[in-house]
């Protein structure tokens, strides 16, 4: 529920009446597969392929066949706080990001360079947002891939991570 299936099928909704170009691929088996199926069956749409829950190991192969990952997340100030781990994955992957939601995880997609980014559950602008980087050249869209892939390197790795809290530590040391 946190990741706004709905907000991603209105957004397959709008993309199915301008263009088949778009296809969506929904990995995983989570709390609203059934109603994303339903909503996929009931608006007849083509473009969204559901693979269900794949291995750790898999996710690599997936990432590198995409030509862009998608995250969302509901509209809630608890998650405008967060960054979903999704997005440190899809960064490692080097592939651009597309994004549906607020506060500090925008703020890395935009940061980044790495994607386009709208509002949590506006599907209009995801739906834009998607339609936007379908256009782009490859070269542009290797771009935002190694955009991310670098700010990943600089600002996700576990020993950067580490040694952050260790000097935050060491400064507020009692």
């Amino acid at each position: 529920k946190a990741q706004a299936i709905a907000t991603v099928m209105e957004a397959a909704k709008l993309i199915s009446l301008k263009t088949d170009q778009v296809q969506f691929v929904v990995v995983g088996d989570g709390s609203e597969l059934e109603f994303a199926k339903k909503t996929a069956q009931e608006n007849a749409l083509k473009n969204i392929f559901f693979f269900g829950r794949k291995t750790l190991g898999d996710m690599p192969g997936l990432f590198k066949r995409s030509d862009a990952l998608l995250v969302s997340l509901k509209k809630d100030p608890i998650f405008a706080r967060t960054i979903p781990s999704k997005v440190q994955a899809y960064m490692a992957a080097g592939k651009p990001l597309i994004g549906s939601l607020d506060g500090v995880g925008s703020q890395v997609i935009f940061g980044s360079k790495s994607g386009f980014c709208t509002a949590a559950e506006d599907s209009v602008g995801l739906a834009d947002s998607i339609l936007r980087m379908a256009e782009l050249s490859e070269e542009k869209r290797a771009e935002f891939g190694r955009n991310e892939h670098s700010y990943f390197s600089q600002n996700f790795r576990k020993d950067v991570i580490i040694g952050q809290i260790l000097k935050y530590l060491e400064l507020h040391k009692g």
